[in-house]
């Protein structure tokens, strides 16, 4: 009975923790929704992305132990981000800018507060 109890409770702190790491992974694509657009800006895929700045498609590096992006082809490469909760802040053109992570709840309601639908 001890060692049934034991096992299962590793097998939902294993869960949990699998559960809490795929909520903050990057991997995914970014959206710019304000009342001007709704536009997919940043793609990340592991250590690797694209982001359209400065009129251009442009592949990046990421590093979450320091927060930031190596961005190709940027005169200063280094563009550090936060990450919460679906809503990335990120510096690419000059100032900070919010982008909505396609398929979770602040992605959904930017959508909802700008009048557009999944499908634009």
């Amino acid at each position: 009975m001890k060692r049934l109890l034991t096992t299962l409770i590793l097998g939902l702190t294993a869960l949990f923790l699998a559960a809490c790491s795929n909520q903050n992974s990057l991997d995914g694509e970014y959206y710019e929704i304000d009342e001007y657009s709704n536009d997919k800006i940043i793609v990340i895929k592991g250590d690797e992305g694209t982001v359209v700045a400065e009129a251009a498609t442009r592949n990046m590096t990421v590093d979450t132990d320091l927060q930031t992006f190596e961005v190709s082809g940027f005169v200063n490469p280094t563009v550090t981000y936060e990450y919460k909760d679906g809503v990335l802040t990120a510096n690419f053109t000059g100032s900070d800018e919010t982008y909505y992570k396609k398929g979770t709840n602040a992605y959904e309601d930017a959508l909802e507060k700008y009048d557009y639908s999944d499908d634009n």
